[in-house]
């Protein structure tokens, strides 16, 4: 996740941010379709690098994230008149701990409902040792859905969400030039009346 953000910078630069979000939703897509597939008869690096496309695309998802919600502020800005970045960081933060509580919430119902096995406790030669329980198929087929059917769903969603977001580089251009000429940093208008209509018909 973290040797992948100078990429998602480059492509941000090249693609701007809405359509390099959806090149990384594919990217954790792909990835999660690769671990629903992998079993134990396949070679174990497969697991590595089903993790590392994963990684690569929820990685990329979450620095885009942060690099659009200032963008966000921007934008309310530009149509209230106030800057409200505080409340917008205060409600995306909210809503990850929220969401994070959960899934959390998921995992123990489904360990609970799905017949999970927990280890055996056996002493060997004096030793305490858990002894890990063949799981049946039901725990299997939960954990297929909570890591790949549900991360999936949740990335076709925030891939088709972001194609509602205009704020490409041109735009965010336009709405830099109009704040500077809002907020009183300089006296001359920036924008023509053309870009001007133009902006806030994207927005």
């Amino acid at each position: 996740q973290t040797i992948v953000i100078p990429l998602v910078l480059e492509i941000v630069k090249k693609r701007g941010k809405p359509k390099a979000y959806r090149i990384f939703s594919l990217v954790w897509i792909v990835g999660a379709l690769s671990l629903g597939i992998v079993s134990p008869s396949m070679p174990v690096w497969l697991i590595y690098v089903s993790a590392t496309i994963i990684g690569a695309g929820i990685g990329g998802c979450i620095v885009l994230v942060y690099i659009i919600l200032p963008d966000i502020a921007l934008i309310d800005e530009a149509v209230t008149g106030e800057r409200s970045a505080g409340s917008i960081s205060g409600v995306v933060s909210f809503m990850r701990k929220l969401a994070g509580a959960i899934a959390s919430y998921l995992v123990t119902l489904a360990l609970q409902y799905t017949g999970y096995l927990k280890p055996v406790k056996t002493e060997v030669d004096g030793i305490i040792q858990n002894i890990e329980q063949i799981q049946p198929d039901s725990f299997l087929t939960a954990l297929r859905i909570m890591f790949v059917f549900i991360p999936i769903c949740l990335a076709v969603l925030s891939y088709f969400a972001s194609t509602r977001y205009k704020a490409d580089n041109e735009f965010l251009n336009l709405l830099q030039k109009h704040l500077h000429y809002t907020r009183g940093e300089t006296d001359e208008k920036l924008l023509t009346e053309e870009e001007e209509q133009s902006l806030f018909k994207m927005i």
